[in-house]
């Protein structure tokens, strides 16, 4: 018996023998999950297989030149390709090219192996959109394929599984400038119009001008298609279509040269409508895109998706899908808040069994560092050693120094010139949400630094951990306990010394905190019941380490976020919270049942009198009064000038809340209600700045900090 022979590898096979066995074909962006990937083929069968990492890149398929064959008329009947064997042709080319158009593509890219969708090859392989080439050493824009990038493929990716799924009615998508989702668009209807028979895809803008101008787009990308049959099927007749692309047989006494074959036509379509409801109304629509829908003018985005909704629908199953997108930088306009509306319904978080949101679309957000190449241009200059790819040579994003740019950027802006650039480039979906008309008392700059520099030590290790306060052994009035829980109401990032915790004095029959090292903040609510669950109020509570004492001054340690279903339940959390950390609290006091909760259960002596009204025996504090409101704002402010952000040595102060920072991006001095972490944080600043005014600390206890071990809990 024969043995058989040794198989040798070279190193670039081991390299993508190694990429093929790490490739999963399930897989999540932004919270969906992906499953439409096919099982990839044998692997001496994908593209770059055994070739070096500086040939293992997406490659087009070349795709020869078209020759026709004429009638007795000297009409074009039929095309094919020049120089190549019919039965090549027709029993392996063009099921090859059919398979890529609908099944996808594999490739080895560098050290990985990569699936595209077949829309993606569509538009990376056959569709040509206007790309910057350096010719002649001149960089300018010219219509050719685009490149390969891992943000587009994650797109097209999140596309694929909204086809697929039966309870998805499309995609709202928004983005940051220069990503190409409206020739993203406009490929997907070509890739479907000139493949389908009788689909019926349109195209919808805020106004029918503009959507007149991206026809116009669409017609110049059909002109440049290759002349085969395959990919430019028989149309009309029109070489210069006005207002529809129609793929059905032209009259016979057309006298312009026609590229296709006459015996089987498609008879689908491409066209685009006035910006109104009812245009696509009545139609089975197979493809409709909506181009800048938060700013339409004379229909309301929400109706006009309700009612092509119904036409894409069969029954409760989903046949036709919808593209819905909006640059960030252009959110505005009369239909901005029914966008935002649909954008929020559209979570995929409100997904039910059926696999449909509660908007019945999925909700897609391209961030500005994914796929970000620096303009100079449009960007102005960055310092010598950001300038630098932001996109290697296969394709993939270098996130990390596209974020450094986008900040240097935001350093020298302020006001609406800050919210613009944001806005235009922004690095998470509540940037991009972000009205310019709303002009923030805050350094808005400086929170964004803070938030993308915890995102980095988030990325290495937890900064916060959740858990409860409780009593021990659950036996009130004893000693307050931490219990480190994954879905606790509080987030801590520091816990007090032993010999901080639980410190009281007995005045009568009221307790009192006998330790000045921390101060805490409240704003409460105090109905079992709302009516309106959308306006519900939530609980916010901070404690902070005041200034002069053996912790870090003005530290924020501890967070309460939530709403229990009982007001005693959260009063109880909040002496809990006093009692453990061995502090006052100054609670928002138009809601006094939590003052006379403290008073009744013996702790009146842990609530704090209203430091902005000193003369008046006022305990807890009234946010109402516009001098009470401009001090507190005023207040955040300064702290936010010299507690967040990067300081003059290039260090970070400890700023570990993110929900908070992200609550102070977002606050809007007009509207308190939804903001109630910054109203907390508010109050506990005014605290803290009032209580060294007014008596300067002259506790001096020894030893070092103390955080909790996260790896220990």
């Amino acid at each position: 018996m024969k043995k058989r022979a040794k198989v040798y590898l070279t190193e670039a096979e081991k390299q993508c023998h190694a990429a093929y066995n790490q490739f999963k074909r399930e897989r999540e962006i932004q919270g969906l999950d992906i499953k439409c990937i096919p099982e990839p083929p044998p692997i001496e069968q994908i593209d770059g297989y055994g070739k070096s990492i500086d040939e293992r890149i997406f490659k087009r398929i070349h795709i020869p030149e078209v020759e026709f064959k004429l009638d007795e008329h000297g009409d074009v009947i039929y095309s094919y390709f020049k120089d190549m064997d019919d039965e090549y042709e027709q029993d392996v080319f063009i099921p090859m090219l059919m398979e890529k158009r609908t099944e996808g593509h594999f490739f080895f890219c560098r050290d990985q192996l990569e699936y595209i969708t077949g829309d993606h090859w569509y538009y990376l392989n056959v569709a040509k959109i206007p790309v910057v080439k350096t010719i002649k050493g001149i960089r300018r824009r010219v219509s050719d394929h685009p490149f390969f990038v891992d943000a587009d493929r994650d797109f097209f990716l999140y596309w694929r599984q909204a086809e697929v799924a039966s309870g998805c009615f499309g995609i709202i998508f928004t983005a940051s400038r220069r990503v190409g989702k409206t020739f993203k668009g406009l490929s997907i209807l070509m890739n479907n119009a000139t493949m389908i028979p009788e689909a019926l895809c349109g195209i919808q803008a805020q106004n029918g001008n503009m959507a007149g101008s991206i026809f116009k787009r669409l017609v110049k990308m059909w002109r440049k298609l290759n002349r085969h049959w395959l990919f430019y099927p028989a149309h009309k007749g029109n070489s210069d279509p006005k207002d529809a692309l129609e793929f059905t047989q032209p009259s016979r006494r057309s006298t312009k040269i026609q590229y296709f074959n006459y015996e089987d036509t498609l008879e689908s379509k491409i066209d685009f409508r006035s910006t109104t409801e009812n245009a696509y109304d009545s139609e089975g629509v197979w493809r409709l895109y909506i181009d800048e829908a938060s700013k339409m003018e004379n229909c309301n985005i929400m109706d006009l998706y309700n009612i092509v909704r119904e036409v894409l629908a069969d029954g409760s199953t989903a046949l036709g899908k919808m593209l819905i997108t909006s640059t960030a930088e252009n959110l505005g306009g009369k239909t901005l808040k029914q966008y935002e509306t649909l954008w929020k319904e559209s979570d995929i978080k409100t997904m039910d069994a059926f696999g449909t949101t509660k908007s019945g679309l999925y909700r897609y957000f391209q961030p500005a560092t994914r796929g970000y190449r620096h303009s100079s241009k449009e960007d102005g200059s960055i310092p010598k050693e950001l300038n630098k790819p932001t996109i290697d040579k296969w394709g993939y994003s270098d996130e990390e120094t596209a974020r450094k740019v986008l900040m240097y950027l935001r350093e020298n802006k302020s006001g609406d010139s800050l919210i613009h650039f944001i806005r235009k480039y922004p690095l998470n979906s509540k940037e991009a949400f972000m009205y310019a008309e709303v002009v923030s008392p805050l350094d808005i700059n400086r929170i964004n630094h803070h938030i993308v520099f915890n995102e980095e030590i988030e990325s290495l290790r937890k900064i916060t951990v959740r858990g409860e306060l409780d009593w021990l052994h659950g036996v009130p009035d004893t000693e307050v306990v931490w219990i480190p829980k994954e879905d606790g109401m509080w987030e801590m990032f520091m816990l007090p010394d032993e010999e901080d915790r639980n410190k009281f004095s007995s005045v009568g029959n009221s307790r009192t905190p006998a330790v000045d090292l921390f101060v805490s903040s409240c704003d409460p609510f105090s109905h079992k019941i709302v009516q309106d669950e959308k306006r519900m109020s939530m609980a916010g509570s901070h404690v902070m380490t005041v200034s002069g004492g053996k912790y870090p001054n003005r530290t924020f340690v501890m967070q309460y976020h939530g709403r229990r279903s009982d007001p005693n339940d959260f009063f109880e959390d909040m002496i809990k919270q006093c009692v453990f950390y061995s502090c006052k609290i100054l609670p928002e006091n138009q809601k006094y049942e939590i003052i006379n909760y403290f008073s009744k259960r013996g702790y009146a002596g842990y609530i704090e009198r209203n430091p902005l009204n000193e003369k008046k025996e006022e305990l807890g504090i009234s946010t109402r009064g516009e001098d009470t409101r401009t001090q507190m704002v005023n207040g955040l402010s300064s702290y936010v000038k010299q507690e967040v952000g990067q300081q003059a040595d290039g260090s970070y102060k400890d700023q570990p809340f993110q929900r908070l920072l992200e609550d102070w991006r977002d606050f809007e001095p007009e509207n308190w209600t939804k903001y109630d972490l910054t109203v907390s944080s508010m109050i506990c600043i005014i605290m803290n700045l009032k209580k060294k005014e007014r008596k300067p600390t002259t506790i001096n206890l020894s030893g070092m900090i103390k955080r909790y071990d996260i790896k220990g809990r």
